[in-house]
């Protein structure tokens, strides 16, 4: 009789010891990283790198490299969005970064007309009602606030990265893309700031947002972590 109570005792112990270890797995592959700071990473919410997934989406070695132009932005949006919603089901945000309006001796004449500037801004409404989507248009001023000068550093021109890591320390989430954000220290000290133009499915009209970088973490507001990433080819 002793003997048996022995050998419950030890199943049971046994059995607690696997749950203990599955739950301890499902958690650290899901939601206990402290990657913000000691706040648990959801997995509902992912934002997306949409330049770098285009690329990824539509470069190959026989097709080589695309140029980068709305309609191929707009495809990229169509092809991922069904896989990506898949996968969360919580806010799937497209960060898309606008053309840039500073002219320098490598762009040449980028002006965009009223009529181009809406027709661009309804067909990515379309979108978000479409797929149940967020997207984010990241635009640069052509002229840039009194005070702020054009950094002569790569960095200065990722306003949309920027954008995509101040997003996902919001909502505690990673970033879909390929990219490793090598430049991250020094966005704050080379982009100037910049506006946004949010786009729910559940709004008629679109949100302007004003971005200064160098205020949001100098005064302390919000303290941006580099986010952790995830593979498109991996979902």
């Amino acid at each position: 009789m002793n003997l048996l109570l022995i050998f419950v005792a030890i199943a049971i112990i046994i059995l607690f010891i696997l749950i203990a270890l599955k739950y301890s797995d499902r958690s650290s592959n899901n939601s206990d990283i402290t990657v913000y700071g000691g706040s648990r990473l959801s997995n509902d919410h992912i934002v997306i790198d949409t330049l770098n997934l285009l690329h990824l989406v539509f470069e190959s070695d026989k097709l080589g490299k695309v140029v980068v132009n709305e309609d191929i932005i707009y495809r990229t949006i169509e092809i991922s969005a069904p896989v990506i919603t898949k996968k969360y089901s919580g806010r799937v945000m497209y960060v898309i970064k606008g053309k840039d309006k500073i002219q320098t001796d490598e762009n040449t004449d980028q002006t965009e007309t009223d009529a181009d500037s809406e027709k661009k801004y309804n067909r990515l409404q379309e979108l978000c009602n479409k797929y149940k989507i967020y997207i984010y248009y990241i635009e640069q001023y052509k002229d840039p606030p009194k005070g702020h000068k054009m950094s002569a550093a790569h960095a200065s021109k990722g306003r949309d990265d920027f954008y995509l890591m101040m997003l996902a320390n919001r909502y505690k989430c990673k970033i879909l893309s390929e990219d490793r954000y090598r430049d991250f220290g020094q966005f704050n000290d080379t982009i100037p700031p910049f506006y946004v133009y949010e786009f729910t499915f559940w709004a008629l009209e679109k949100k302007k947002d004003f971005v200064n970088p160098a205020q949001i973490t100098k005064r302390g507001s919000m303290r941006i972590r580099k986010a952790p990433r995830v593979s498109y080819l991996d979902l």
